[in-house]
């Protein structure tokens, strides 16, 4: 199974193609961040931007019989300056650190792709959420 992030904008901005980031390669790198970075640096994972409704990554009825808080299933959104300082804090140590993760190259031009959206968003006062594709 190949999991994916992208990136989700509230509202559409004009010349940004968010379409074309693919995120492979930032996803199968986020469990080194997680077991050595994030604590480490005191930077927010990249999970915790993730704001779909958890009920669109599964097919079928796998909530229907749950009894699951509706806060935890409405979509979240975030202000771009706090992804901001995940991104440009992963960024430092990739470059920091050489040949740390593999397919370093291309997990630090996924991560430089995710800081010009935000920075898109962050000009235009729109707020943003990862979303995954497994």
């Amino acid at each position: 199974m190949s999991v994916a992030y992208y990136l989700s904008t509230e509202t559409k901005i004009d010349g940004l193609d968010i379409d074309d980031f693919g995120g492979k390669c930032l996803a199968k790198a986020d469990d080194h961040f997680e077991k050595n970075v994030y604590g480490r640096l005191g930077i927010q994972p990249l999970l915790e931007f993730m704001g779909d409704d958890p009920r669109d990554l599964w097919d079928g009825d796998a909530f229907d019989d749950m009894e699951i808080d509706p806060a935890m299933l409405a979509e979240r959104w975030f202000a771009p300056e706090a992804g901001l300082q995940t991104i440009t804090a992963l960024m430092a140590y990739l470059q920091a650190n050489p040949g740390i993760v593999a397919g370093q190259a291309d997990v630090l031009e996924e991560l430089q792709q995710i800081e010009r959206m935000l920075l898109a968003c962050q000009a235009h006062g729109i707020r943003w959420h990862l979303s995954m594709d497994i």
